[in-house]
């Protein structure tokens, strides 16, 4: 006689799992053991940050949604990168666009208790931007869209590790003096090309006057990197520099001039640009340096064209010694000493 059966849960073999839940399960271990580990050569996560990532956040997207569409959405980005086979059939803009819906709505209602889950967030949302760009064949400029993001690219600033409750500590971007100097970076010299520093207004009769400080502080910015490019103890910092570049010296309304196209804020765009190839070739930034050129060669205005020459040719030199040699080639033969000089023309 057969041993009776033990009777099953109620509702037992109703339980099943739909295509949406075997894809997120995928998702959600793909993100631990391959999407976190892609960012850190790109980013420069230190190895504290990085178990941060991987352990605390997939525990934290469990009760905050949001979080976990943000996951979610930073996880399909990097299959699809990594294997190209599947670009066609996983639907990156839906969830990119409920990651960003949800962590709209996230940002009305914070709170001190979901700052860590927001921050986290906004992290990876900033940190896939060009691969979202990239997926989706945008025809705009994706660094516009990088430096137009709400939170901002400050969050691209390198998190130095965690304190001791285990929040992620980042550098905080500095305020700015009148000059548009940084206290960040008061060591590399200010070095800017000719047709650079021809993008800013010289008397109150230009019309872009009233967008003076904004343009001389992009600029500064830009005039940092050629620095420290000249700068043999400081060249290792140059990716971290062009990574923060938005952070510390682009203003509000410098984003609405680049937004509108306006001819000087595009060439100033177009220098950072010069720098890409710095950049570690990992998948977050793939295509922007090549890509974003050609586009500003659509859009800016006739006559502009001479001043993308310099950028135009940098963006072609993959190799960094070369490029390096190049840039220094366009550099006057003397640096400003003080950048209140430059920025003012005193």
């Amino acid at each position: 006689m057969a041993p009776p059966q033990q009777p099953e849960s109620p509702g037992a073999r109703d339980v099943g799992y739909s295509s949406r839940h075997i894809l997120e399960l995928r998702l959600m271990h793909h993100y631990s053991n391959a999407a976190v580990d892609a960012f850190v050569v790109g980013l420069e996560w230190e190895p504290s940050f990085v178990r941060i990532m991987k352990n605390d956040v997939p525990l934290l997207a469990l009760n905050h949604l949001f979080l976990m569409d943000t996951l979610l959405s930073v996880s399909m980005l990097h299959l699809a990168s990594t294997e190209p086979q599947m670009r066609d059939v996983l639907p990156i803009i839906p969830y990119r666009e409920q990651a960003h819906r949800s962590f709209r709505k996230e940002l009305v209602n914070m709170t001190a208790e979901t700052l860590r889950q927001v921050t986290m967030a906004s992290l990876l949302l900033v940190s896939t931007s060009f691969v979202v760009d990239r997926l989706a064949d945008h025809s705009g400029i994706w660094l516009i869209d990088w430096m137009a993001l709400p939170t901002g690219p400050r969050l691209f600033i390198n998190p130095r590790g965690a304190s001791a409750d285990g929040t992620p500590v980042y550098e905080t971007p500095p305020l700015f003096d009148s000059a548009g100097y940084s206290p960040v970076d008061p060591v590399s010299p200010l070095m800017v090309p000719l047709h650079l520093a021809a993008v800013l207004p010289v008397s109150e009769e230009d019309a872009d006057w009233p967008h003076r400080a904004d343009l001389v502080q992009a600029v500064t910015g830009v005039g940092k990197l050629f620095g420290a490019l000249a700068s043999p103890s400081l060249q290792l910092m140059i990716p971290f520099k062009v990574r923060s570049w938005p952070a510390q010296f682009v203003t509000t309304n410098f984003i609405h001039l680049a937004k509108q196209h306006h001819p000087k804020a595009l060439v100033v765009i177009a220098y950072v640009l010069a720098f890409f190839n710095f950049l570690p070739r990992v998948w977050i930034f793939e295509g922007v340096a090549r890509g974003d050129m050609a586009r500003l060669e659509r859009l800016i205005e006739p006559g502009w064209e001479l001043y993308l020459a310099v950028p135009k040719r940098a963006v072609l030199i993959d190799n960094p010694m070369v490029l390096k040699d190049f840039l220094l080639s366009q550099l006057p033969s003397m640096s400003y000493g003080d950048p209140a000089a430059f920025a003012f023309g005193t």
